[in-house]
This record gives C-alpha cells, sequence and structure tokens, in this order.
C-alpha cells in the first residue's frame, strides 16, 4: 500500500502533450471573449510537432482541406475569463518572498508566482526588480564514455560570480 501511495504522490509531475485546438481570443469588434468553446481538439503526437510546425499549422488554421490530415479528438474545450482581483492566500513571488497577506503559521498550500523567461532584447519597459534566482542548465551533455547508463546520474556545476563581462575578469 505505501508504494501505491508513493508511486500516486508522484504523478502529478509527469505530464504529456495531449492534443490541442485554436480559435481567436478577441472579437471583430476587438472586445475579449470571456467564454471560449474550443473545438475542434487535434490529438498530438508526442515528439511529432515542434513549435515550429504548430506555427505553420496556425496559418493554415482557416483552410480545411490543410486541417483534415489531423486526427479529431470528439469533444469540447470551455474556457471562461474572469477578472481576479483579491490574492490568493499564501502567495510567495519566483523569489520565494511571501506576498501579504501571508499568515503565520500558513492555513493553505503557498501558491508560487511563475517566473518569465523573456529574451533580452524584447523587453519592452526598465527592470524595476531585481531576482534572486540562478537557473542553471547544462546546454549539452556528453554520453559517449559513459557506457552502462542511458541517462547522466550526476552532474557537477561550478558557478562562479565575477566582477565584470570582460575575458579577464577575476572570481569574486
Amino acid at each position: 500500500m505505501r508504494t501505491v501511495q508513493s508511486f500516486c504522490k508522484r504523478l502529478g509531475y509527469y505530464r504529456m502533450p495531449f492534443a490541442w485546438s485554436a480559435r481567436p481570443l478577441f472579437s471583430s469588434h476587438n472586445q475579449l471573449s470571456t467564454t471560449a468553446e474550443f473545438s475542434p481538439i487535434y490529438r498530438q503526437e508526442v515528439g511529432k510537432l515542434s513549435d515550429e510546425d504548430l506555427i505553420k499549422i496556425l496559418a493554415d488554421f482557416k483552410k480545411p482541406e490543410k486541417m483534415s490530415r489531423w486526427t479529431v479528438i470528439p469533444g469540447t474545450i470551455d474556457i471562461t475569463v474572469e477578472n481576479f482581483t483579491d490574492l490568493l492566500p499564501n502567495s510567495l513571488t519566483s523569489s520565494m518572498i511571501p506576498l501579504k497577506p501571508f499568515p503565520a503559521p500558513p492555513v493553505e498550500a503557498a501558491t508560487i508566482e511563475i517566473a518569465e523567461f523573456d529574451p533580452p532584447s524584447s523587453s519592452p519597459h526598465p527592470h524595476t526588480t531585481f531576482l534572486h534566482n540562478a537557473h542553471i542548465y547544462p546546454r549539452s551533455l556528453r554520453f559517449e564514455s559513459q557506457r552502462m547508463f542511458a541517462r547522466a546520474r550526476n552532474i557537477a556545476c561550478t558557478v562562479e560570480i565575477r566582477d565584470s563581462d570582460k575575458a579577464g575578469a577575476q572570481p569574486l
């Protein structure tokens, strides 16, 4: 029974693409549709539909002859957009800073804001806050010398804070 419980607790962390659909969010009068029905729903095969492919498909979305090759899943997705004025209780920023009101001790599970990863050149406004987050990820992995495992087991990272971006900059 304990093993079943431990497996079920981890199920929510694994997600796979299932389906996709599209429709305009604004009416012809540039008014936001507060209720929307997404239909038809198309099946998405894992690994076969990249973001670039999806952009090409959306460009041809109004042409029925282009959409006939996709498998349709019967059903609809109904979405309602509402104004949200109240803060969620026990909210944290992406830097794990509590937002008020934040009761101590918390009465509910904490809600963490999502941090945006904008490209550096697309920022239309000045930065007014400083995030204390360091997101570190490998750009590439080489498994040629590793014969026993099909994936990386342990990865060591060295992070150095330097006094400038110049080539001869020294770690602080």
